[in-house]
């Protein structure tokens, strides 16, 4: 199984991309090059702190194995400045 989490600006003034993003991956069809995929998706509001805390809580809680977002650059970059220092995996080197 590949475990994808993803953070979208859902809510806020984000939203009218999130919302689009989330709806997306609705039509996924459930696998990829025959391995099961499963969605985990987190509201970042928006919001570069909650982007960044979603991030963290995708590596330390949920174990992904891959992340997608944010829906705009602010939430991006805090999210991607957050995971490279706790990020133990060897796909986050």
């Amino acid at each position: 199984e590949i475990h994808i989490g993803v953070v979208l600006s859902l809510t806020g003034p984000g939203a009218s991309l999130g919302i689009p993003e989330e709806n997306a991956l609705k039509l996924w069809t459930g696998d990829l090059a025959g391995e099961k995929v499963r969605f985990t998706v987190l509201n970042d509001n928006t919001d570069s702190t909650t982007a960044a805390k979603n991030t963290q809580k995708l590596i330390t809680e949920e174990k992904v194995d891959l992340i997608l977002g944010s829906s705009l650059t602010p939430p991006s970059i805090a999210s991607s400045s957050s995971s490279p220092r706790s990020c133990a995996r060897p796909a986050c080197r």
